[in-house]
């Protein structure tokens, strides 16, 4: 395996110490290769132990991921020094460590002080998983959209006209719920949404706004990616056509 070489920023991450640390960057730009580097730093040297240490991910995939990276980190730094037996401590330990997601490590800490709460909070709580979420979500959109139809609201009838199918509302209920997913992961998507929405309602010609523009270059990129798909399999049929298909 090729060793890994770490830019300047990089090893700043890895290396700083004493204070707190923010990493910002691109997808695929290494931030986990660098946060491993830095964890296997820290327990290298008998600092502390990666017991000790709180790793948080969003997702579970996540954090099976970084436990089975720290755990290849800790056997290759025992392939270069295998009688080390602070390393060897370390990766019987790294199943116990805290590697988890932010909300599993949130419902461990609330059930571990549950004491600490109201009387009134039950005690027999837990996470919500992806299907009832789901579910809840569709549920709680149903008696929205039932409402808005029982009102005969102009603009929600509309809204089902302009992405409708015909007496099938599904496909707005599905917008609804994406454009939703996407506004929840936006800082104070409240003032983000005000925003845009002044801007809309200043724009007094839909076919010179900034939205009008932004629908053209995604058209046009559409458009473009589709010719070239076009030419490709032209090329490939180069040579198979058979006149005499067309003949009688």
């Amino acid at each position: 395996m090729n060793k890994i070489i770490y830019s300047a920023e990089q090893l700043m991450a890895i290396d700083t110490k004493d204070t707190s640390l923010m990493v910002s960057a691109a997808a695929g730009s290494g931030k986990t290769a660098v946060l491993v580097e830095r964890i296997i730093r820290k327990i290298a040297d008998g600092s502390t132990d990666i017991d000790k240490l709180l790793i948080v991910t969003f997702t579970n995939a996540a954090a099976a991921g970084m436990k089975l990276k720290i755990k290849d980190a800790i056997r290759k730094k025992l392939r270069e020094n295998p009688g080390n037996k602070n390393l060897k401590k370390q990766l019987l330990m790294v199943d116990r460590a805290n590697i988890s997601t932010v909300h599993s490590f949130c419902l461990d800490l609330i059930k571990k002080n549950i004491h600490l709460l109201p009387p009134d909070v039950p005690g027999d709580f837990t996470l919500l998983d992806e299907v009832e979420k789901n579910l809840i979500e569709s549920q709680i959109l149903s008696e929205i959209m039932a409402d808005y139809y029982e009102k005969n609201d102009e603009d929600f009838i509309a809204l089902l006209e302009c992405y409708g199918k015909g007496s099938d509302d599904s496909k707005v209920g599905t917008l609804v719920l994406k454009l939703y997913k996407f506004l929840i992961s936006i800082p104070e998507y409240h003032k983000w949404a005000d925003k845009f929405l002044s801007l809309v309602s200043k724009e007094s010609d839909f076919y010179t706004s900034i939205y009008a523009e932004a629908l053209r270059k995604q058209i046009e990129n559409i458009l473009v990616a589709s010719v070239k798909k076009y030419e490709y399999v032209l090329s490939k049929m180069q040579g198979d056509f058979d006149s005499s298909v067309f003949t009688d």
